[in-house]
């Protein structure tokens, strides 16, 4: 039997009902815009001069993140935990928050530094460095659904005698993960180790290996850190510093790099070495993230004292352009600046 009046209400719902899902789709896609800015993130940083933040910055980790690039360094005096900073362009710098509101509650809640931030899908993970109560330092880990956090904390993964600091992590050419770290030396060299990590990078796995010892000789003073490895061509390179650190009237810092064809070695160190040091403009360069812009250069965000400032200055962010030679290492000269393609 024909129902006018329930056949306009079955009408008069489903418009409502269209309606309101068009309204949704909408709404959705003005919170993606803001979520997601559309300006394109530039090929090359723009035109500046160091540092491209003041303040006191130390042993930064850096990465692009959509149109963004982000940042976490060490915590220094005041901060209640590593900063993370946020960039357009990795020359204009904001605090965008803090790794934690509250240290781990296994750590003495004193020392975190030496952070290396990596993206798994949409996971993000955070290797620090924290000490334990009355205890060594550790390397450990913290995990988030977004790089400013909040970061839940696993626990220590590896705890060595002389300490174990400086984390960073790499994946071999079938894509699985490797955790890296020094090892600290009282009374004998530091190293670099690496051991496998789980697949979802919050445990290790396997053993691990040494794959480089300080030399006692030369610009390196016993002392390697900072280790930060990149895959170029057929090349993995490794970055580290060495030498003494971090007083700004005795420091002898400054960059190093080896390469190898794979993360357990042998690594040959750069006939070159250092390829970062003092100048008269910035002394003790060095413990930087390797990046690269969408142009395809690499450029080093590193730290570095002021040549010329108070005795209590602090470790500031700067920037440089990584150069490639001919037979393939990176050297570095401060201030340059990309040339265009022949």
């Amino acid at each position: 039997m024909h129902q006018p009046g329930r056949r306009q209400k079955s009408v008069t719902a489903g418009r409502a009902c269209a309606l309101a899902v068009l309204l949704a789709v909408v709404a959705t896609a003005g919170v993606r815009a803001l979520a997601q800015p559309s300006y394109p993130v530039p090929p090359d940083p723009p035109a500046y001069r160091n540092p491209v933040m003041a303040g006191d910055f130390p042993d930064p980790t850096a990465m692009r993140i959509g149109p963004e690039y982000w940042a976490i360094a060490t915590a220094s005096s005041g901060q209640p935990s590593p900063p993370i900073l946020r960039s357009p362009d990795l020359v204009h710098w904001s605090l965008a928050g803090n790794l934690f509101t509250a240290a781990p509650a296994w750590s003495s809640g004193r020392q975190l530094w030496g952070p290396w931030l990596e993206r798994d899908g949409e996971r993000y993970l955070v290797y620090y460095s924290a000490r334990k109560k009355f205890g060594r330092p550790c390397v450990t880990v913290g995990l988030a659904s977004g790089p400013l956090g909040p970061y839940t904390d696993y626990g220590p993964l590896v705890c060595q005698p002389h300490a174990s600091i400086d984390p960073s992590a790499v994946h071999n050419a079938n894509g699985w993960p490797f955790l890296l770290w020094k090892e600290n030396g009282d009374t004998h060299p530091s190293s670099i180790w690496t051991q496998p990590l789980s697949l979802d990078g919050l445990r290790l796995t396997g053993a691990s290996h040494k794959i480089m010892v300080g030399k006692r000789s030369g610009w390196e003073h016993g002392l390697i850190e900072g280790p930060r490895i990149i895959r170029r061509h057929h090349w993995l390179y490794l970055f580290y510093s060495g030498g003494g650190c971090c007083a700004p009237s005795t420091c002898t810092y400054a960059l190093g790099v080896a390469r190898a064809h794979g993360i357990y070695g042998p690594w040959k160190r750069a006939p070159q070495n250092p390829i970062l040091k003092s100048d008269r403009h910035w002394i003790c360069p060095g413990h930087g993230a390797v990046l690269q812009s969408p142009s395809g250069h690499w450029w080093l965000l590193y730290n570095g004292y002021r040549a010329n400032g108070p005795p209590d200055r602090g470790r500031e962010l700067l920037l440089d352009l990584i150069h490639w030679s001919r037979d393939d290492w990176p050297y570095i000269k401060p201030g340059s600046w990309p040339q265009p393609a022949p």
